[in-house]
């Protein structure tokens, strides 16, 4: 039996290692990416000659650190007083 990691090992990464990362379900993260909220990497298949990606799609971690980056929230009570 097949045994997945969680953790990142490199760059690129499953969806169910980029679940993780973000911490929510690969369910969500699935809806993400189909949804054009985070870009996937398909590479292209090197058995397929008419240039068709191989089924496998994977998420780029500094495209999660980006989106991380944008979707925080920053509380501005303090800093601008009225």
């Amino acid at each position: 039996m097949r045994r997945r990691t969680t953790t990142p090992g490199g760059r690129l990464m499953d969806l169910h290692t980029a679940a993780a990362y973000l911490g929510c379900s690969y369910w969500t993260l699935r809806d993400l990416v189909l949804g054009g909220h985070i870009p996937a990497v398909r590479i292209p298949s090197p058995r397929a000659r008419d240039g068709r990606a191989m089924r496998r799609i994977l998420i780029d971690s500094r495209d999660l650190d980006r989106l991380i980056e944008r979707w925080k929230e920053v509380d501005n009570s303090e800093a601008n007083p009225t």
